[in-house]
């Protein structure tokens, strides 16, 4: 498992975007759907340009936490 794997298993994280997904007016806007989809493409996008598996991984960290302002419905 890597670090995005376990960030993305951790309890407190998914918790964090459950809570997205419940004061969002839009379910599942910016909830770990969204999450788990801009991440699968922030990895076809590095493979694309040609990223090091260092900056892929940099790449998909940025976009797990790209909205966590959006916890408790703050932006």
């Amino acid at each position: 498992m890597d670090f995005i794997e376990e960030m993305l298993n951790d309890e407190e994280v998914v918790g964090k975007y459950r809570s997205i997904d419940e004061t969002n007016h839009t379910p599942s806007s910016h909830g770990m759907r969204h999450i788990l989809g801009v991440v699968d493409l922030a990895e076809r996008i590095g493979k694309i340009f040609g990223f090091s598996d260092r900056e892929v991984l940099i790449l998909k960290t940025i976009e797990v936490l790209h909205d966590i302002g959006q916890v408790g419905g703050v932006r």
